[in-house]
């Protein structure tokens, strides 16, 4: 009979010592799934933080691409005005020439304008 009770002394504290293990794992895995509960949140909040980053850079990418168009076109237009600016210049230059030459012809005349009243005189 002695040996029966402590073999049952034995077994309840076994039982008790389970029974306190068995209380720390579903401790252990209620502290594991509001863990996960926190990860999902923080990974849902990271998934839109994610997805307002791509949202942004296809804007910055239509943008980029917008101003490489309008690049272009400026571009484009920057030569013609160079041309036409060419152009200019030289026409100018060929007005200047032109006033030089009219210049020395009114001086002539006026030379000749003066000999003939000197003459007249």
């Amino acid at each position: 009979h002695g040996q029966t009770m402590s073999m049952g002394r034995h077994l309840q504290d076994q039982i008790r010592m389970l029974q306190q293990a068995l209380a720390d794992l579903g401790k252990g895995l209620g502290e594991t799934n509001e863990a996960v509960a926190d990860l999902k949140k923080n990974a849902g909040g990271a998934n839109a933080t994610i997805s307002n980053l791509q949202e942004g850079l296809a804007s910055t990418n239509t943008i980029t691409e917008t101003l490489k168009n309008d690049y272009g076109r400026t571009k484009a237009n920057v030569a013609k005005l160079q041309a036409g600016l060419e152009g200019t210049n030289g026409a100018v230059a060929g007005l200047i020439d032109g006033q030089k030459v009219n210049n020395t012809l009114m001086n002539k005349l006026q030379g000749e304008i003066n000999d003939q009243a000197d003459k007249q005189h």
